[in-house]
């Protein structure tokens, strides 16, 4: 950006003091944005890390203004951004950062940015409760038969003896629990009775109305997915 970086910064004051950035409203500074990154590329970053260095407060607005831009067209950089900015000192930027992730995740699917949320200790009792309630709107949101096999199959991806372990290992259980309305698939031999992780699981998901899950196994035994049973 160079010598034009001063004359940049007072046109983006100008505008945000003319158009206050707004849940949900749209931002005419949205695609000038967009066409700053595409022109200035690793100057543009540099120059916002200088304004969150300084702790200038138009930085929030503009981390705000980020997330709503596909993190594709913005660049792996923003990951580093919101890192620094969710460790910085000002609970005003680190609220923004939050809300930069909380809309890459909803608008674009982003999971990179929620992982550093996951990782993140925040110190404001404010903020921590605001994390934490966005955690359980995506929950609730996405718990679903179809979020659940997403969630297993990438746990089969990480680590897929784990999951085979698991999910073939019975437990040997009471009467009570084999006979409980809600646990799928309890099994009886010689005299005894068994249930295992999938009959749980599909305790609890038929308990929301959801859908059940079975495993899939190839011809040699081994787990391969889980899918909607049909």
């Amino acid at each position: 950006m160079g010598n034009n970086a001063s004359l940049f910064q007072l046109f983006i004051e100008s505008m945000l003091r003319k158009y206050p950035v707004e849940y949900q409203v749209p931002h005419p500074l949205e695609d000038i944005l967009k066409e700053f990154i595409a022109a200035a590329g690793d100057s543009f970053r540099v120059w916002l890390l200088e304004l969150l260095t300084d702790g200038n407060i138009m930085f929030a607005d503009l981390l705000k203004l980020l997330g709503r831009i596909d993190p594709a067209v913005i660049g792996d950089w923003y990951l580093s951004l919101t890192k620094c900015a969710l460790e910085h000192p000002s609970d005003t930027i680190r609220s923004a950062a939050v809300s930069a992730i909380e809309s890459w995740s909803e608008l674009f699917g982003d999971k990179k940015s929620l992982a550093l949320l996951q990782d993140h200790h925040e110190e404001s009792p404010w903020l921590r409760e605001r994390i934490t309630q966005l955690f359980m709107r995506r929950a609730k949101k996405r718990f679903n038969v179809t979020s659940v096999c997403e969630f297993l199959n990438e746990l089969v991806d990480l680590d897929p003896q784990a999951m085979q372990e698991l999910i073939t290992m019975r437990a040997r259980c009471n009467t009570n629990l084999a006979k409980h309305p809600f646990v799928v698939q309890a099994v009886q031999h010689a005299g005894e009775n068994y249930i295992g992780f999938l009959g749980v699981l599909n305790g609890l998901l038929l308990q929301y109305g959801i859908a059940p899950i079975v495993a899939l196994f190839d011809s040699d035994g081994n787990l391969r997915r889980f899918s909607k049973q049909l």
